[in-house]
């Protein structure tokens, strides 16, 4: 089968050579073709710029010799000045005939006017003060001076005047000596040499004044511009160079070669055109590329016939090939839909017959919280209510797993729920989280249990910080999708048609295939013990799956993660939604609200006044006692826990009910009641409302604080039971160690916390300084990080003495010199376990 499907593949690429091959050949060809034919140009134009600078140069030095001669016989002084005009005018005539290249030399006196000359036609009327090299010469400019052509007006031929400055007396200017450089001897040698092949020449001084072209135009330039090819060479270099320009006066490109005439500011510039390049290479080149072309022509004609019949031919292998693609396809995903499915029937069943007992559990228990019960027993009742919670929550998630949980779906416009729940992410992932959220314009509606699918962006959301570990950039876009066919054969699961998308992307660690393919397995977590239960993204598999829709992760290493959800369209309008609220039940009673924050209390007094009660307000706890001292009087305190101020929170409470002993006290936080947790227990008797806090939360807890019966002083500390024993309990979940804490208060022991080992160690050295003890240390086993055993082995190396307990909810555990606490635990069986504990430390000590 390799061998069928390779041979298209090499017939592909002779096809492909067939055409590449000869095209590179042709271009090859033909690249080095043009580039010998503008080499040969070159070297032609070289030459002929050569030639008529080494010419130009010997015309050139004979006028430079015999200017030379008259000038320095003229000079004021000299012993060979002719004593008259007729002495002069034979001198020059002598000069002339002694190099048959001069056709005449003239000398004009300072005021511009002819005082003898080579030839007999002088006219002392005549005037050349108004000629440019005349001028040049006069003001003080160079020696000599090669001039643009003139009509000669002593001899009335057309000449490239050579003047030369003569030394007058003191210095001053004497004259001038003007030798005729014939123009037209100098144009038949020129075009001798560059009329033909679209050739041309130019002589111009350095300073790009134009002595002669050929051939002439109708629109001569006196002068070139500064930026123009011929300035920007002879800037370039001296020696001369080459460049290609298009010219201003006849629209022709040429190719320009610039060598400069020796001993003198001037240069030849000889141009070829480049039209007459390019017939060269076709001429000489052409006949090459066109055969090489003919010839990949027939091999590509080839190559293709011989491939349209090997696709005749392997039509059947293709289509038995992307068969046993596809049954490959659906053979995966039917043992993964099958595996999930047996895992879901499992995991269903089990949370089904645990909501059960949940149930019974539940209800017992509210019956029970509505009996008259002291303030302790309602604290364990409600702390047993949050266990069952957090249980039917964790049997929630295996019945979303199952695809058995009951769904309430609406229709809804998957923007808006993203753009809501912006603020929620931004507040549950902190700030070193970047939040984008990036929603489609026409955006399809869908039907999906609304409060599901906020759990489940919350979920990823939550699951994607912890991946970027804290720090990084988190991406949520709403948009429409279409799962074609193609993409339906290859998800056995899907439904082809109209999708409304939701993708989660993060710039995480990403997951290696062999973790991306159990991602969806209830309990599968690769999160460390104690941080996840694993149900997080099969819940919302098996949401998504119970809601008609389907789920994607695409993952790479180093790269990232992004999960995409599509639920299937509906074209029904968007259901508004309406918040579930309570019931809320207000009151009359006087608050004062006390809170340095002047939004936040203006907002709180508002709240507050909205439920009836009458307010009063304060900015911090100074402020508020003189209002109390000063005889305003109040039924409740709402004070926020952190202030500034010298006096703190639990002092000011203390000190405003020993002015109003019928005050209650509700206190706030902008820390959540977790975190609280984590920081320290609240004493009996304190409530807390955690910021931010909704009207009806703030009213449920207003009128549960004035409704309940009179409240402990919160500054009070009951006194310790004689005898008592100081317990240090380290259990990482909040709520068991909350209980432990409470059980051992009933107990009469003194009790300290700690989340942790780490810290409790640091609870132990802390104590040891305060030259304080610690009778016991009772610990859970499966701590996060150093384990509970581990814990007792350290604790015992820095104090010997400690008695240990160890709490566990796996049957059989023991720890040497420990008592085993088994979980669940009792008051009576953790009174039982420290009598123990005390009693092997005293047998080892003994």
């Amino acid at each position: 089968m390799k061998e069928l499907g390779g041979t298209p593949r090499a017939l592909k690429r002779l096809l492909i050579a067939a055409v590449v091959a000869p095209a590179v050949l042709a271009c090859a060809l033909g690249w080095q073709g043009y580039a010998q034919a503008q080499h040969e140009a070159e070297a032609v134009a070289d030459r002929s710029a050569r030639v008529l600078a080494d010419h130009l140069r010997a015309l050139l030095q004979i006028h430079v010799f015999a200017t030379s001669r008259a000038a320095s016989r003229l000079t004021a002084g000299s012993p060979d000045r002719p004593p008259t005009p007729d002495a002069l005018n034979a001198m020059l005539v002598r000069f002339v005939s002694d190099s048959p290249e001069l056709s005449a030399l003239t000398v004009i006196d300072p005021d511009g006017r002819p005082i003898a000359s080579s030839v007999d036609r002088v006219q002392p009327d005549l005037s050349f003060a108004d000629r440019a090299y005349f001028k040049a010469l006069r003001d003080g400019g160079p020696p000599t001076l090669i001039a643009r052509p003139v009509t000669d007006r002593v001899t009335g031929v057309t000449i490239l005047p050579f003047a030369r400055r003569i030394q007058g007396a003191d210095g001053a200017f004497g004259g001038i000596v003007l030798s005729a450089l014939p123009v037209a001897p100098l144009v038949d040698f020129f075009r001798t040499l560059g009329e033909s092949g679209g050739r041309s020449v130019t002589v111009a001084r350095g300073d790009g004044t134009v002595l002669l072209r050929e051939p002439e135009t109708t629109t001569g330039v006196a002068a070139m511009e500064r930026d123009s090819g011929f300035m920007r060479t002879v800037a370039a270099s001296p020696r001369g160079g080459t460049y290609r320009t298009t010219s201003v006066l006849d629209g022709v490109e040429r190719l320009h070669v610039v060598r400069p005439v020796g001993g003198h500011d001037v240069y030849v510039s000889a141009g070829i055109e480049t039209s007459a390049i390019l017939v060269t290479w076709l001429r000489n080149t052409g006949p090459l590329v066109g055969l090489t072309l003919l010839a990949g022509l027939a091999l590509a004609v080839t190559a293709g016939v011989a491939l349209r019949r090997a696709r005749g031919e392997l039509a059947a292998y293709a289509e038995l090939r992307a068969e046993v693609q596809r049954r490959e396809v659906a053979e995966f995903a039917l043992r993964q839909s099958q595996k999930l499915e047996a895992v879901g029937q499992l995991t269903g069943g089990i949370a089904h017959d645990f909501n059960n007992h949940l149930q019974v559990i539940g209800a017992n228990l509210q019956l029970l919280r509505g009996r008259a019960l002291d303030g302790d027993a309602l604290s364990l009742v409600g702390n047993a209510l949050a266990g069952v919670d957090r249980a039917a929550t964790l049997a929630a998630r295996l019945l979303a797993f199952a695809r058995r949980q009951p769904l309430s779906p609406t229709v809804v416009n998957l923007g808006r729920v993203v753009q809501t729940m912006t603020d929620l992410l931004r507040r549950t992932l902190g700030e070193s989280i970047e939040i984008e959220t990036i929603v489609a314009g026409g955006l399809w509606n869908t039907s999906v249990d609304l409060s599901q699918l906020e759990n489940a962006i919350l979920n990823l959301a939550v699951n994607a910080r912890d991946a970027m570990q804290g720090r990084g950039k988190l991406t949520i876009e709403a948009g429409n999708a279409e799962l074609d066919e193609a993409y339906a054969a290859r998800h056995a699961e899907v439904t082809a048609g109209q999708y409304v998308l939701v993708a989660v992307s993060d710039t995480g660690a990403g997951m290696p295939p062999d973790v991306l393919e159990r991602v969806f397995e209830p309990f599968f977590t690769t999160k460390p013990a104690g941080e996840g239960t694993g149900l997080g993204l099969s819940m919302i598999h098996g949401f998504v799956k119970q809601s008609g829709g389907h789920v994607k992760i695409y993952s790479e290493v180093g790269q990232g993660t992004t999960v995409k959800i599509y639920l299937p369209r509906v074209k029904a309008t968007e259901q508004e939604q309406h918040a579930r609220t309570a019931e809320v039940r207000g009151g009359t009673e006087r608050v004062l609200v006390v809170e340095d924050d002047p939004d936040v209390r203006a907002a709180a007094v508002a709240l507050v006044r909205s439920l009836g009660y009458r307010t009063i307000e304060a900015t911090n706890a100074e402020s508020a006692l003189n209002l109390l001292e000063s005889g305003a009087r109040a039924d409740l305190l709402f004070t926020d826990v952190v202030m500034p101020g010298s006096i703190n929170t639990r002092d000011f409470a203390r000190r405003a009910q020993e002015v109003c002993p019928d005050l209650r006290v509700l206190f706030t936080s902008g820390y959540t009641a977790n975190a609280i947790v984590h920081h320290g227990r609240l004493d009996e008797g304190v409530s807390l409302l955690s910021k931010p806090y909704s009207r009806e939360a703030l009213a449920t807890k207003l009128r549960h604080v004035l409704d309940a019966p009179a409240q402990a002083d919160p500054g009070a500390v009951a006194p310790a039971p004689p005898a008592r024993l100081s317990v240090l309990v380290v259990e990482d979940d909040a709520l068991i160690r909350l209980t432990t804490l409470e059980m051992l208060d009933d107990l009469g022991h003194h009790t300290l916390e700690a989340a942790d080992a780490e810290e409790a160690l640091a609870a132990l050295a802390g104590r040891a300084v305060a030259g304080q003890t610690v009778d016991v240390l009772l610990t859970d086993v499966g701590l996060p990080g150093m384990s509970g055993s581990d814990l007792a082995d350290e604790a015992r190396r820095r104090k010997p003495g400690i008695a240990v307990v160890m709490a566990t909810g796996y049957a059989g555990f023991s720890h040497p010199g420990a008592a085993t606490l088994p979980k669940p635990y009792s008051r009576e069986g953790l009174q039982r376990a420290l009598a123990e504990a005390i009693s092997l430390t005293r047998e080892t000590a003994g």
